[in-house]
């Protein structure tokens, strides 16, 4: 016991050891009811500013477009933003704690510095455990969320497209559901593509995916 003691605290193994502990130590308090489950929850929905006023900015408004396009296809790929972040967390700290400890024991490696450099690996590795490990919580996030709402009850209704939508990826678009404003994962037809701000169409939902088939509205 002594020995696993020693290498969790070892400084090959202590970033994944630290992470695990204050994982472990927020679930205890939120247990003894200290603190709510939303205390150190982020809101990942990014959300993005098409006003422009000089052409120079419009290149540049089309670069960080593309670039918040893409991070929020990592973010729904890893299903961050659908499950609690502290949750995913979770899983991402005892999946790098599990392979750092099996890792160095194996190595026989007590260096920091390896065992940093471990770490990239650990946590690339760990990333896609995580997402396997909450699939199961993706659709019990979202019925607790929708509630009294279902998915079907976005059908037919006018969303606000947060950012440029194509066939090519996810998207998310917000609509208004009788005062309660959701936010939709949403994909248009091929060839066809709505810059954000611009309004559309929820006309179809994919259960199995979990996202929404949009149109241009006018």
């Amino acid at each position: 016991m002594s020995e696993l003691f020693d290498l969790a605290f070892s400084g090959a193994n202590f970033v994944p050891t630290f992470l695990l502990v204050f994982c472990v130590g927020y679930w205890l308090v939120v247990a003894v009811g200290l603190i709510d489950t939303s205390a150190i929850d982020i809101d990942l929905d990014l959300d993005f500013d098409t006003d422009v006023e000089v052409e120079a900015d419009v290149d540049m408004e089309g670069d960080a477009q593309s670039n918040i396009e893409w991070l929020n296809q990592v973010l729904y790929f890893f299903n961050l933003g659908r499950v609690p972040f502290m949750l995913f967390l979770t899983f991402l700290s005892i999946s790098m704690w599990v392979i750092s400890m099996e890792a160095n024991a194996f190595l026989g490696n007590s260096s920091w510095l390896i065992g940093l450099a471990i770490l990239v690996p650990t946590f690339i590795v760990s990333l896609f455990i995580s997402k396997f490990l909450t699939i199961p919580f993706v659709k019990l996030f979202q019925k607790l969320e929708d509630e009294p709402l279902t998915s079907e009850d976005a059908v037919g209704k006018i969303c606000t497209v947060m950012t440029k939508v194509s066939s090519h990826g996810i998207a998310q678009g917000e609509v208004n559901i009788d005062g309660t404003f959701l936010t939709l994962y949403i994909k248009t037809r091929e060839g066809i593509e709505i810059p954000s701000g611009d309004t559309a169409l929820v006309i179809q939902h994919f259960e199995k995916d979990d996202y929404y088939l949009v149109e241009p509205y006018q």
